[in-house]
């Protein structure tokens, strides 16, 4: 969802013409300069070149035409922005909130499957695994928890930083339901595949409300930018130890960017991002960093009383620019 209202664009622009007054301004000038442009073409054409008042007016009728409308849509409408906007309104999204790079996506090969690892802004490389519960019994919740204990033993002997996060499966983004549905489309019966879409949809509602299934999201993390290569061998590690053990789990599978922004959508509950909202935190941004030249540190005070000064240069003054009234 995408709201309309330029907020960035009326705050940064608070001391300019702008809105309803500029486009008034433009729309006065230019049809100030096409009754000029007028007398000037009337001139022309029928005291220099004799052919008429006629032609002075098609050609005023050419040029009114012409220069209006380039006029409308790359200054009162601003084309130019709103097909940026257009055409980039996928990267607007919730990435920008969780400091991941755009087109940070690449991917890792491991046992001749492609996992997709993503940049944050500080330089760190991250991976989200999903766990799908199946068939449980005691010798498989045995192993399980040995694997998940080796899996958080591995991640410690590389240095990296890990989060489980437990929520409930939303059986709907399961692999599981995508071939049911799939299945039910291929019915050459429309009016039974549609009964069968309605069951699906009413056991989807009552497996949200009711089902206490729950699915688990390990968030892998490198503490430096330079293990960016050590992630392979973690995730060749990671890989192996499920391989080789019987556990509860019915699939584990990486998250892709798409699967990614769909995981913290639900998490933190998204519903629509503010574009706006966006643009007017750059802004924000972009003040704090014109404050930040002007106001530092100077000391801190311990619990205990200490001071800790910040080492600094005293001559330097706080310039205001003001200037005295006569």
């Amino acid at each position: 969802m995408i709201f309309p209202l330029d907020v960035h664009r009326k705050v940064s622009e608070t001391r300019k013409l702008v809105g309803q007054d500029r486009t008034a301004v433009l729309i006065q000038l230019f049809l100030f300069a096409n009754v000029a442009c007028f007398f000037l073409l009337r001139f022309i054409f029928t005291g220099l070149l004799g052919i008429g008042t006629r032609w002075a007016v098609l050609a005023q009728i050419v040029l009114f035409v012409f220069i209006g409308i380039l006029l409308f849509r790359f200054v009162i409408f601003k084309e130019d922005e709103k097909v940026r906007e257009y055409k980039g309104f996928e990267s607007d999204s919730f990435t920008k909130f969780l400091f991941i790079r755009k087109d940070s996506e690449s991917y890792v090969d491991i046992k001749r499957d492609k996992v997709s690892v993503f940049e944050y802004a500080n330089g760190t490389t991250t991976c989200v695994i999903n766990f799908k519960f199946g068939s449980n019994d005691d010798i498989k919740s045995k192993y399980t928890q040995e694997v998940l204990d080796n899996i958080y033993g591995l991640i410690a002997n590389y240095g990296f930083e890990s989060r489980v996060i437990c929520t409930p499966e939303n059986f709907k983004n399961s692999l599981e339901f995508k071939r049911h549905i799939n299945a039910i489309n291929n019915v050459e019966d429309k009016t039974l595949a549609k009964v069968l879409r309605d069951v699906s949809n009413a056991v989807i509602e009552t497996s949200n409300e009711e089902s206490n299934v729950d699915e688990i999201y390990l968030i892998i993390r490198t503490s430096a930018n330079y293990q960016k290569y050590e992630l392979e061998g973690l995730l060749k590690g990671i890989m192996k130890v499920l391989l080789e053990n019987i556990t509860a789990f019915r699939s584990v599978s990486f998250l892709d960017m798409a699967e990614l922004l769909e995981f913290y959508r639900q998490f933190y509950t998204v519903e629509a991002i503010d574009v706006t909202m966006m643009r007017a935190l750059d802004l924000a941004e972009e003040i704090d960093d014109d404050y930040k030249k002007i106001v530092e540190l100077y000391s801190l005070v311990a619990t205990d009383g200490k001071r800790y000064k910040v080492n600094r240069n005293d001559e330097i003054q706080f310039v205001t620019r003001e200037r005295s009234l006569t």
